[in-house]
């Protein structure tokens, strides 16, 4: 996906001299894009406009800097009116959209989920207004020509939560990321990068843009958005400290005055003052597990991950079948939605439904060390497998976040 989206330029290139600080366009013909761009829904704007039934946003891009949002069965006639059209998600419209954003994450070394899809639309002599994003993105022009001018903003590198217009109230989680004057585009000098069908744009979080379109023009914009390294390590924090319960109490008396305001003030004093031991827990073992998807963090538990039955969860075992050595197990789970469903269906020695039947009447934090501890029989890594596939089959939580 990413090779074919930069060519002539290879990924190791990309990743060396641009990625994730530097603008990047490569032009050629629409035949040389990934599948994805090339697809039926995509075909022209007006079947796109047709069937989108998502979050749309317009603007005058000559006269406002604003979007607003407008009705999504409208798309076709608000073009048609001389209005930038923007759909937010085109991925249902896509068949190939999910798998190919999937890859994509994965090529980028971004999270995964935190790539969309949509697509502008502008008619002739129309664009948007300069701003910049808060978000990666790379546009992928389909039809018709656009010139983009684009410029980094000098005043802030990685910009989190909301963007800024001059003129604007700034967000209050600005003001601790600029420590000079607020961003203004008419202080810089834009480099215009003509866009033609073929033409892919990647432009950094932080970069000032604006579009004309020199003739009815459609453009896919492909925005990426992975948490920063502050929301990160700050969620895993809070996973650590939840597990103490003077954490989790409401600091009671703090909004009030007298002894009780005072009281409240010491209590939080006392609690700050041991955070960094319980920060250190977050190295970056920690953190690399807690960035893993559910399925990686299972493939990497050892003798000593830990887990936990999950309430909702029970096993069933039945004796062994027309005068067999084997045992039924089964994995019940309740679903809110649908009731108690089986999960998982086995038939195992005897020796080991005993083992499946410790799991389903567990009621404290164990590990597979401790399994083996108790049923020596079966090797340790035997013990891992069948913690592995009941995390699998619902049965069983990993408890993947550290140890307070």
């Amino acid at each position: 996906m990413l090779e074919t989206l930069l060519k002539p330029l290879t990924p190791d290139k990309f990743f060396t001299d641009y990625w994730p600080d530097r603008i990047y366009a490569s032009h050629g013909k629409v035949s040389r894009l990934p599948r994805l761009f090339r697809s039926d829904g995509l075909a022209d704007f007006s079947s796109l406009a047709r069937h989108y039934r998502g979050r749309l946003l317009v603007t005058r891009g000559r006269t406002s800097p604003y979007m607003v949002p407008a009705d999504s069965s409208s798309a076709a006639a608000l073009f048609s009116m001389g209005l930038t059209v923007y759909m937010d998600d085109i991925a249902p419209l896509l068949p190939d959209a999910g798998r190919s954003l999937a890859i994509l994450e994965h090529e980028l070394g971004i999270a995964p989920g935190t790539a969309r899809i949509g697509a502008f639309a502008s008619p002739t002599s129309d664009g948007v207004a300069p701003h910049y994003d808060v978000e990666d993105v790379i546009s992928v022009q389909l039809q018709g020509t656009k010139k983009f001018y684009v410029a980094p903003v000098d005043e802030i590198r990685y910009p989190a939560g909301m963007q800024y217009s001059p003129g604007d109230s700034p967000e209050p989680s600005l003001y601790p990321q600029i420590r000079g004057r607020f961003p203004d585009w008419e202080r810089v000098n834009f480099k215009c990068v003509e866009m033609r069908p073929g033409s892919v744009l990647f432009m950094p979080r932080g970069t000032w843009h604006r579009t004309e379109a020199e003739g009815p023009s459609l453009a896919t914009s492909i925005i990426l958005k992975p948490p920063p390294a502050v929301d990160t390590v700050l969620e895993q924090l809070r996973w650590l400290l939840l597990q103490k319960p003077e954490w989790r109490k409401p600091l009671y008396g703090a909004w009030g005055n007298g002894t009780r305001h005072r009281a409240a003030l010491d209590e939080l004093g006392e609690l700050l003052g041991a955070l960094p031991e319980l920060a250190g827990h977050l190295d970056h073992a920690a953190l690399e597990l807690a960035l893993a998807p559910e399925d990686a963090r299972l493939e990497r538990i050892g003798p000593d991950s830990r887990f936990r039955r999950q309430p909702n969860a029970r096993v069933e075992v039945t004796g062994a079948e027309n005068g067999g050595e084997a045992s039924t197990v089964r994995v019940l789970v309740n679903r809110d939605d649908s009731g108690e469903q089986a999960t998982v269906r086995i038939e195992v020695h005897p020796q080991a439904a005993e083992v499946f039947e410790w799991l389903g009447a567990q009621e404290e934090i164990f590990t597979p060390k401790e399994m083996q501890e108790r049923f020596p029989v079966f090797p340790l890594d035997q013990h891992i497998m069948i913690a592995q596939n009941c995390a699998k089959a619902k049965l069983l939580q990993l408890m993947w976040f550290p140890e307070a």
